[in-house]
């Protein structure tokens, strides 16, 4: 059975590999925030919501916050296993070039 900490451990491995900085922010007045910020050089960001598979399930708050993120300009990948963090990583690295 592979855990959320498991995809999360994975992901920072991936993001710190291409000199990222995959930090958990805590906002504890406002709910939903995604799992990780992702810091990239350049000033540019992205964040991902990290879950367990399939049984991995978007809360309320979650959906309203991914939903003003991206309304806001901003890339937030959800991501459940090792094929979407590579996905993910390879996405952004094109986001570099252009």
């Amino acid at each position: 059975m592979i855990f959320e900490s498991d995809i999360e451990i994975a992901f920072c491995d991936a993001c710190k590999a291409q000199g990222w900085m995959p930090v958990k922010l805590v906002d504890l007045g406002a709910r939903g925030w995604p799992d990780r910020t992702v810091f990239k050089p350049g000033g540019k960001t992205f964040f991902a919501e990290l879950k367990r598979g399939k049984r991995g399930v978007l809360s309320f708050h979650q959906r309203e916050r991914i939903a003003q993120l991206r309304d806001s300009g901003f890339c937030v990948y959800l991501i459940t296993n090792d094929n979407e963090i590579e996905n993910c990583v390879t996405e952004e690295c094109k986001n570099e070039t252009t």
